[in-house]
């Protein structure tokens, strides 16, 4: 029997590396992945001067940023938190990579300062790994952290899962750019370094001339993709039993058309 792991995308001529910019494969020198994972990583986990991924913070722990759930966190991060989200984003590069849609920015002592996670135009929904494809890159990294056998975490994520899966399939069902993960190094932050990443990213959907697409909460955030020509799409809050995340309307889908 066939497995899904199979599914790669061809991917499209890329526009002239520039800036800083340089393309992560599976042929790039493991220190600079293992560079690129940790700076995301950092930059999802969030501390208490800069806040997380808003949703992915609280599928982990919904009262890490106290009464402000778009906020920085009320505490230092703990290890075992950081060990989570260093999984989630060694499985989100372990999927993209083999569709070579990563990037990353260096400063000009070479430092990895930011990086986008991005899934090319497919016919085959390469955005949705599936099981087969999803224990495979289980098995390349090894045991999830303690944390992804919480009956809680599994309960949140698993419906921020389902309103990703509804709003994507709404708001991008054709041939698209998604951008699954996005950040910049946290001691970095203020200096451009996201922005120029953007720059590219957006250069590389209009090359393909396909819109992009993406999800992420907050006013902050909305307004930073706005600034390249993302437009807010949908917006939609997430139950999972008696816990709820609906600030600023909770998950927001965005989209940019080519120009």
């Amino acid at each position: 029997m066939g497995c899904c792991t199979s599914k790669v995308s061809a991917l499209e001529p890329l526009p002239p590396l520039h800036d800083g910019v340089c393309h992560l494969t599976a042929d790039s020198p493991g220190q600079i992945r293992a560079q690129v994972e940790e700076m995301l990583a950092l930059s999802w986990c969030g501390s208490t001067e800069q806040a997380p991924e808003s949703g992915m913070s609280w599928c982990y722990d919904p009262q890490a940023c106290g009464e402000n759930v778009l906020g920085p966190l009320v505490a230092p991060p703990p290890e075992q938190r950081m060990m989570h989200f260093r999984f989630v984003i060694r499985f989100c590069v372990t999927q993209a990579i083999k569709h070579g849609g990563c990037f990353y920015l260096t400063d000009p002592d070479g430092k990895v300062v930011s990086a986008a996670i991005g899934l090319p135009p497919s016919d085959k929904n390469i955005h949705d790994p599936g099981m087969c494809e999803m224990m495979s890159i289980i098995n390349k990294l090894g045991s999830p952290p303690p944390s992804f056998s919480n009956k809680d975490f599994n309960r949140r994520d698993g419906e921020v899962r389902k309103v990703m899966t509804k709003m994507h399939k709404k708001h991008a069902s054709g041939r698209h750019w998604y951008i699954y993960c996005m950040g910049t190094d946290p001691v970095s932050q203020g200096k451009g370094y996201g922005k120029r990443m953007m720059q590219w990213m957006s250069a590389v959907a209009d090359n393909s001339r396909v819109p992009c697409y993406l999800e992420c909460s907050g006013t902050r955030n909305e307004g930073f993709y706005g600034s390249f020509g993302f437009k807010v799409v949908g917006k939609e809050p997430i139950k999972a039993g008696k816990e709820l995340f609906d600030a600023n309307g909770g998950l927001v889908s965005m989209l940019r058309h080519p120009s």
